[in-house]
């Protein structure tokens, strides 16, 4: 895994989405899904920001 060889950092994804119109049990499996697809993502050397239909991505931070 020489491409992921660097295991320290920070990287997050600031969204938005009406969370009025959703229950807070789908804010958490939609958060829990997209944390999870940025894992993938990352674990398979791609960018980590990818378009998620109803969800806004506003800003892709790393640190």
């Amino acid at each position: 895994m020489e491409k992921n060889a660097g295991w320290d950092g920070t990287y997050a994804l600031r969204v938005r989405f009406s969370a009025n119109r959703y229950s807070l049990a789908i804010r958490q499996e939609v958060c829990a899904m997209m944390a999870l697809n940025m894992l993938r993502r990352w674990l398979n050397g791609e960018d980590i920001t990818s378009e998620h239909g109803w969800i806004d991505v506003v800003e892709s931070l790393t640190a």
